[in-house]
């Protein structure tokens, strides 16, 4: 058992929204909404262990627009144009190239677009689909903190079946890897396929990979591997609780592996401005299909507690892998596509966690 005790401050955030979700009216005519977003982030500080960004400063500026409804209430069609760089403040010169590498889409931190956002959607009292390009708000499929967010192609379904249940069910072609892709690859030591990229990008010169950062792939080119069909999801997500949650999803990715998850968390009232987190997780993975990814067989369960007011916490977290002696379990998570689980360490080891914030 490893324990390990953080004081530690990373980063500072700044950021502004400029005109989020502002109407556009024309001769009194609602022609939908404009969302216009700007956004920072600027390191001052980290950990020294040779890998984190440990200077300058990132942005991203987002341009969405969706229309009203179109030929029937609650169908919709939006576009979200997303621009990533360095702000200027980035020392690029640093050795092993530090800079601001994972707040950034291109490692020399140059400008770049990407059209992130590009779909149908529909939604009504009972249920809501989203078809096209978007980001997706699942366990397995979303970064906590990223200037420019992962996105994916998919087709999204999901239905408010009674009261405080929702289910969830899509199917996702194509992703499209963020600014944070780079640094769990090789930044914060992700390159043994454990986080949310198994690949090197383009800023690795003579490495002879392929990828880069916003610019959308097959489900399997993005993992390394040949086409494949993608990746479908179903979840379920129940809140009829007060202060509960808990969540129970599976995702089958062709002839890769079986992901299932499951959380349940509580929370405490203490008093007005505090709280108390009670959170434990689940996460199995074993190989389907072709097995592409190899032979996988892992297991991870989690719990945490933490005490939280308003701008501070303290948290200690556990968790113990399945089988430690297993072949396929020393093999470790297989996490190729954006997961980013909290509390729960994709590794066969056991920790255990303190942190202040």
């Amino acid at each position: 058992m490893k324990k390990a005790i953080k004081l530690s401050l990373v980063a500072g955030l700044f950021g502004c929204t400029m005109a989020q979700a502002a109407d556009v009216v024309i001769d009194g005519y609602r022609g939908g909404t404009l969302d216009l977003m700007l956004k920072g982030i600027y390191v001052i500080d980290d950990e020294k262990n040779g890998w984190a960004p440990s200077n300058g400063a990132g942005y991203l500026v987002k341009l969405k627009y969706e229309t009203p409804d179109v030929w029937m209430n609650g169908l919709k069609a939006g576009v979200g144009v997303y621009v990533n760089g360095d702000a200027g403040l980035t020392k690029w010169d640093e050795p092993m190239n530090k800079g601001a590498g994972g707040l950034v889409v291109d490692f020399e931190g140059a400008s770049k677009a990407l059209m992130g956002e590009l779909y149908v959607s529909y939604k009504n009292e009972y249920i809501d689909a989203k078809f096209g390009r978007q980001e997706l708000d699942t366990p397995l499929t979303k970064i906590q903190v990223s200037l420019m967010p992962n996105f994916y192609e998919a087709y999204m379904l999901g239905a408010n079946v009674a009261e405080g249940l929702r289910l969830t069910a899509g199917h996702i072609t194509k992703i499209a890897f963020g600014s944070r892709a780079a640094a769990d690859y090789g930044l914060i030591g992700e390159a043994t396929t454990t986080g949310g990229a198994v690949v090197k990008f383009l800023e690795n010169a003579g490495t002879g990979q392929t990828h880069e950062s916003a610019k959308f792939y097959n489900i399997g080119k993005a993992a390394n591997l040949a086409d494949t069909n993608g990746r479908t999801v179903i979840g379920a997500t129940f809140t009829g609780v007060k202060n509960l949650k808990a969540d129970l999803w599976a995702y089958h990715s062709d002839n890769i592996a079986n992901d299932y998850y499951g959380e349940l968390s509580y929370n405490i009232p203490v008093t007005e401005d505090m709280k108390v987190k009670l959170n434990a997780q689940y996460l199995m993975q074993k190989d389907t299909g072709d097995s592409l990814a190899g032979e996988k067989d892992f297991s991870m369960l989690g719990a945490q507690v933490a005490l939280e007011g308003k701008s501070w916490g303290v948290y200690a977290a556990a968790n113990k892998s399945g089988d430690e002696d297993s072949v396929a379990a020393q093999k470790g998570y297989f996490n190729a596509w954006g997961a980013e689980i909290q509390h729960i360490q994709a590794q066969s080891s056991q920790e255990m966690h303190t942190e202040m914030m």
